[in-house]
């Protein structure tokens, strides 16, 4: 009997045990979620500046490609090129075309502002300003390749790119036949009628 109501003094020493967490394991489980809040705020932190240096990417290409167009026509619809410094003493350079007697457009890469300035003058006097804003630590070189009333403008624009598993320099290189249009519409005037 003695068996018995040791069995019973046991049962009821159970039953009166408070039931609850003992300061260790609330202390290890309070660990773990530190430890698991840590790598999602870094994992976190990691995506969003991935989505930013994503995006800047994105608006570096799209300024690139409308600069290239743009390039491209003002160049092709061109009588002569001149390059040559912005002023004297700055190290900014500069792309002239003339596009008739009374006007001409300057392309002018600032190297301190780190953005390229297409700027149309008639009669000397400004009528349209466009600024296409590049990366920081880029660099811009116009290339007059030929003569400069029947030649090719080479543009070439190195920008450090950070941020991107292609990170490293790079180098876009935008051509354009010097006066394209003007030589198509005499081609025309002599060959006979547009089709």
């Amino acid at each position: 009997m003695n068996f018995k109501s040791e069995i019973c003094n046991l049962k009821s020493e159970i039953k009166n045990r408070r039931r609850g967490w003992t300061l260790v394991e609330l202390i290890i489980v309070c660990a773990v979620m530190t430890l698991l809040l840590a790598i999602v705020a870094s994992v976190t932190h990691t995506m969003y500046r991935c989505q930013r240096s994503t995006r800047d990417d994105v608006t570096s290409r799209r300024i690139l490609t409308r600069l290239s167009l743009q390039l491209r026509d003002d160049v092709h619809a061109a009588l002569s090129a001149e390059v040559g410094p912005a002023n004297d003493g700055d190290e900014a350079v500069r792309l002239t075309l003339e596009h008739s007697p009374q006007q001409t457009i300057q392309y002018v890469f600032h190297d301190d502002r780190g953005e390229m300035e297409r700027v149309v003058l008639e009669d000397e006097s400004q009528v349209a300003r466009d600024t296409f804003p590049l990366q920081q630590n880029s660099s811009a070189t116009f290339e007059v390749a030929g003569e400069s009333t029947s030649g090719v403008i080479v543009m070439t624009i190195e920008q450090l790119v950070v941020g991107l598993p292609d990170a490293g320099k790079r180098t876009l290189q935008i051509q354009a036949a010097l006066g394209l249009h003007g030589h198509h519409d005499v081609a025309l005037r002599e060959g006979g009628t547009e089709e």
